[in-house]
């Protein structure tokens, strides 16, 4: 929310030094957090308070200095973080942009999103599903079960296979793929599939 970020790390932290709001700064004037509390028992997520409430509208930078995992290694290079506010998904700000429906032997459908719009989406808010003939939506997929931002201008890919992706495609930004369990149906001759909120609001819907 407007007071609180939640940092996501990818391995348990050394929680004596990742409890230390010095080591958090977030840009904009937000700076340091006034709390950072480290959740149990995975050890991988910090909860961190603002001192100031963040703004609609506004990706900010948060960026994490001096913290180690258990075994004592350091952060990667990729210390600093896009975050921000992210506000209800209105057509046609995030479009199905691409699908690939009739991959190579051996190979796995994608479906790619482009958040066109100027406001930040949350992806737990999100669902992905097929429209019958019968108009009815059907093998409806919820994009996230955590919250997960996607930012205005990013791309993001939705697969059941990542590494498979990888190997296919050159992908300039590996994190933007989304892997899900299953996907909806992409038939080789036709399809449709949609976009839609939690609320059931098309968001984009598109026919091949």
């Amino acid at each position: 929310n407007d007071t609180t970020l939640v940092a996501v790390f990818d391995e348990p932290l050394d929680s004596s030094l990742a409890a230390q709001p010095l080591h958090y700064t977030v840009d904009k004037n937000i700076n340091t957090p006034t709390t950072a509390l480290v959740r149990p028992p995975l050890f991988s997520e910090v909860i961190l308070s603002l001192p100031t409430p963040l703004q609609a509208g506004i990706v900010y930078q948060l960026t994490v200095n001096g913290i180690t995992d258990c075994a004592g290694n350091p952060l990667s290079y990729q210390s600093k973080v896009r975050t921000g506010l992210p506000a209800p998904v209105t057509a046609p700000s995030i479009v199905i942009n691409e699908v690939l429906f009739n991959p190579p032997p051996n190979g796995y459908d994608y479906i790619e999103l482009y958040n066109r719009g100027k406001a930040i989406a949350d992806l737990q808010e999100l669902y992905i599903a097929n429209r019958l003939a019968t108009g009815n939506l059907s093998n409806i997929s919820m994009l996230s079960h955590a919250p997960l931002l996607f930012f205005p201008g990013d791309y993001l890919v939705i697969t059941a296979n990542s590494g498979w992706l990888k190997q296919q495609y050159p992908l300039p930004h590996p994190v933007n793929i989304l892997q899900l369990s299953s996907l909806p149906s992409l038939p080789d001759d036709k399809g449709t599939l949609v976009l839609a909120d939690r609320q059931g609001n098309i968001i984009d819907e598109l026919h091949y």
